[in-house]
């Protein structure tokens, strides 16, 4: 589990605790906080990006990513291009 802090001004703090669930058939992300829970299914692709980025709290820089998942730090655009769509996914989760 990773806390995750969230709020909309700096008086407000809600902890999110989030689950990257790689146990079961197809790969889940858990969200849930203090008024509900949201559970999403991941593309393989995804989880492993998730996976990555949990191994790496400090952060990862576009050429680290592309390293780590495809072996060539020079695939920058793509990793770029996922991480992209991985938010679109997630929303502000």
């Amino acid at each position: 589990m990773l806390p995750a802090e969230d709020g909309d001004d700096d008086t407000a703090t809600v902890v999110t605790h989030l689950v990257l669930d790689l146990a079961g058939a197809s790969p889940r992300l858990e969200v849930s906080g203090p008024s509900r829970q949201w559970v999403h299914t991941l593309s393989p692709r995804y989880a492993e990006l998730l996976l990555t980025l949990a191994q790496h709290p400090e952060g990862r820089t576009a050429g680290q990513l592309a390293a780590d998942l495809f072996g060539d730090p020079g695939r920058t655009v793509t990793v770029r291009a996922e991480v992209s769509r991985l938010r679109r996914t997630l929303g502000p989760r």
